[in-house]
């Protein structure tokens, strides 16, 4: 899979993830996920969290309007993966004037962060908004296809069936 790759992956330092239905399950429920009754953390988070947060900084990069940085930071807390990520790592749409796949978004998380695209990797779900639009600016991208079996594979990206995958992957 790392073939398809186009960074050299040496030169990772930041692995931003999706949020709903990547990390974390989206239940369509109105309002902050935070305050939802139940939240779900996917099985292969948390270990694949912890082993990636010994060589990489963790952010997230989500589309989420209801949901503000620091709301998006209880709500991993209510999962018990807040400690992987800094509130200053979380980018939300609810936050910024763009949303995924737009270049400015990537762009303003990338300035924000004193990153080139060569030290990111975005992880994500969603093959439109989080592979094809950060592997188009040179990102490096990995598509979650939980559950499926198509495989999509070609410049700067790739495709994972769970979250430890990555582990081999960077």
């Amino acid at each position: 899979m790392a073939d398809h790759l186009v960074n050299d992956l040496k030169e990772i330092r930041l692995v931003l993830f999706d949020w709903g239905d990547t990390l974390m399950r989206d239940y369509g429920v109105f309002g902050q996920m935070a305050a939802w009754e139940k939240v779900h953390v996917f099985e292969d988070v948390a270990e694949t969290l912890d082993y990636l947060a010994k060589k990489y900084t963790l952010g997230i990069a989500t589309n989420a309007l209801e949901s503000n940085s620091e709301a998006v930071h209880r709500a991993l807390n209510r999962g018990l993966i807040g400690q992987y990520f800094k509130t200053e790592h979380i980018f939300s749409a609810a936050d910024i004037p763009w949303s995924k796949p737009r270049p400015e978004f990537y762009h303003h998380i990338l300035k924000t962060l004193s990153l080139s695209e060569a030290q990111v990797c975005m992880v994500g779900d969603s093959f439109t908004n989080d592979v094809e639009g950060s592997s188009r600016l040179g990102i490096a991208s990995v598509w979650l296809n939980r559950g499926g079996s198509e495989v999509r594979r070609g410049p700067g990206y790739s495709t994972i069936f769970s979250l430890d995958q990555l582990k081999k992957l960077l």
